[in-house]
């Protein structure tokens, strides 16, 4: 073999061990004890994979009790329990609100996930549901259920897992806290209709008065 032959084969030999150590370097680390990976995530994926017309029922559950909200075609009802009683009587649902609830369940994007911490879960309050469930079924009987632990250190994220996942999520407080969670003390009640010669905030229209 000639000089720049050999030359060339020991290039392209320093160059795939160069490509090696580098992705090597770049792979998570598995081992016992080693540090979890926080990723941040700038466009994540839903953590509730559906179409909000694929819902057929949300579960709140938070503050001791349990919201209920259920889809019958375009109409909705709702029920607000104790936890543990299920013989509430189910009440017409707005539907505007209703809609708002499905949607949302199903935009909860996390800003950050942390992968890999079954350990250390009671240290997000995730060991349990220590700040709500969210449970979302569909008209096939599919069920997704998400546990809401603690708050992040500036109070600005949820965590947030699945009951058998090893990731946690960490959930904007504000997609959360009161549009979802807060529903349990503000259930979708109807907005009543205003009444005939009313603005639309409920004052007495004022009379027109002919020139």
């Amino acid at each position: 073999m000639n000089n720049k032959a050999l030359y060339g084969a020991a290039a392209l030999f320093v160059l795939a061990l160069g490509a090696f150590i580098i992705y090597d370097k770049g792979k998570p680390s598995n081992a016992p004890g080693s540090t979890p990976s926080a990723t941040p995530t700038t466009l994540a994926s839903p953590v509730v994979s559906l179409d909000p017309n694929q819902i057929g029922e949300v579960d709140i559950t938070a503050n001791g009790k349990v919201l209920t909200v259920i889809r019958n075609n375009l109409t909705f009802t709702y029920t607000v329990c104790p936890v543990g009683q299920s013989n509430c009587q189910p009440q017409v649902a707005d539907q505007a609100a209703s809609i708002q609830l499905f949607t949302g369940v199903v935009q909860l994007r996390p800003s950050r996930t942390i992968f890999g911490v079954t350990d250390q879960l009671p240290g997000f309050g995730l060991d349990k549901p220590s700040g709500g469930q969210i449970d979302v079924k569909t008209a096939s009987g599919q069920k997704t259920t998400l546990w809401i632990g603690g708050k992040t250190t500036d109070g600005v994220n949820d965590y947030v897992r699945y009951p058998d996942g090893s990731d946690v999520y960490a959930i904007p407080a504000a997609t959360i806290d009161a549009p979802i969670l807060g529903l349990v003390d503000n259930p979708p009640v109807p907005q009543p209709s205003p009444s005939p010669g009313s603005t639309p905030n409920g004052a007495p229209a004022s009379p027109v008065v002919s020139p």
